[in-house]
């Protein structure tokens, strides 16, 4: 008897589906915002029964947040609802249990004027350009600060994720990473 392979089975391919959160219907600023978000969310957004997840791209305004609060409430456990490049101006209270699990903060140095506390003008003899930094999370690594003083990036500190800097590490705790591997590499 010849045999047969068997053909592998794949993974069914699931479809996946684009949708604004708004459709076309123009959002006003004014007494009826949350309202008219809240009804555009439900005729454009909302994840058929078949999809597990939702992905928000690039939600900056307060339209866009309150459309994210409305997903978040209304499907909190049941779908994963990922967020990505948004930058809401406080963090939305049904987001505050969530975990960041991929961040890039792209920054560039600028030493303080002893005088004013504020950053310096101007570059420091010889200096051509100030040191660039990234601060960067890859889940379930700890936070990296990376720093290129001019010979590539190189880590310079990890800092482990607690509750306190789950949405990102706060500047002064990078600042101090910063001056202590400046201090490290004779900078």
């Amino acid at each position: 008897k010849k045999r047969m392979a068997k053909k592998p089975k794949f993974a069914e391919k699931k479809p996946y589906r684009l949708a604004s959160l708004f459709g076309n219907k123009k959002i006003a600023v004014g007494a009826d915002m949350a309202e008219d978000v809240v009804q555009a969310v439900r005729e454009n957004a909302l994840a058929k029964e078949d999809e597990e997840n939702i992905i928000i791209l690039s939600a900056t305004g307060q339209d866009e947040m309150i459309a994210a609060r409305a997903l978040a409430a209304k499907y909190k456990d049941e779908k994963k609802i990922m967020f990505v490049n948004c930058q809401f101006k406080q963090t939305p209270r049904e987001l505050l249990p969530s975990k960041t699990v991929y961040s890039i903060c792209p920054l560039i140095a600028k030493e303080k004027s002893s005088a004013t506390g504020l950053p310096r003008q101007g570059a420091r003899d010889g200096e051509t350009n100030p040191p660039k930094v990234v601060v960067m999370r890859r889940y379930p690594r700890d936070w990296e600060i990376f720093v290129d003083a001019g010979n590539g990036f190189e880590l310079a500190e990890s800092v482990p994720v607690t509750q306190g800097n789950s949405r990102g590490v706060p500047i002064e705790i990078v600042a101090e990473c910063l001056k202590k591997f400046l201090g490290s590499i004779n900078y």
